[in-house]
């Protein structure tokens, strides 16, 4: 964002939660607030000549730092898991603090078409919200985020070049990659990865 400092305090003006910050010697004082279960999102104006990676984190001399993207990925949107009877709470939470928008239902993405989908106001970056299935006991500590999604303007060459690297793909009856999307299997104790076809990243 353009100010950091004056989205965080409309944010909080609005009703969100501070998050405390604890800064250690050399890094930076990014404000957050509390999101979905135990996530924070964090109020970011470091990115144009600098970003804040390139202050609390040393880069390693073999590693490129900019890497071309693979196969046109690019940012998409994320997946957020919400408890029992809170999809209005939580659409209210991001219409209200950031502008977000709800799709219509026959406006789908991927190949996990459930629960809302919400648009941020630049129309580049999508929240799907998904509560528990009816009749799933639930409870409030187990709001999570689950997915992050990265747009591909060819799922099927995305796939290929990712498992080519290692990367192992979710394949059943149910669910398999597809030209629509495809979803990846659990990284770093629990996030998955979900490819939308999106063209954006094209050449």
């Amino acid at each position: 964002m353009r100010d950091a400092a004056a989205a965080y305090r409309r944010a909080l003006e609005r009703g969100a939660w501070a998050v405390p910050t604890h800064v250690e010697v050399m890094e930076l004082n990014i404000p957050a607030i509390h999101g979905v279960g135990a996530s924070r999102i964090y109020f970011v104006d470091r990115y144009r000549e600098f970003s804040i990676y390139d202050v609390d984190f040393v880069p390693i001399p073999t590693v490129e730092r900019a890497p071309p993207a693979l196969g046109g990925l690019h940012w998409f949107g994320i997946v957020q898991y919400i408890g029992n009877d809170r999809m209005e709470d939580w659409t209210e939470f991001y219409r209200e603090l950031f502008g977000f928008d709800v799709l219509p239902d026959e406006q789908r993405f991927g190949i996990l078409p459930k629960g809302r989908i919400l648009r941020s106001p630049c129309r580049s970056f999508y929240l799907q919200l998904i509560e528990p299935e009816p009749g799933i006991v639930d409870v409030e500590g187990d709001e999570s985020l689950q997915r992050i999604g990265l747009g591909a303007p060819d799922v099927a060459a995305a796939v290929k070049a990712l498992r080519a690297r290692g990367v192992e793909f979710v394949e059943s009856s149910d669910l398999h990659s597809g030209s629509r999307g495809a979803l990846t299997k659990s990284w770093l104790g629990g996030v998955m990865f979900e490819l939308v076809h999106d063209n954006r990243g094209a050449p």
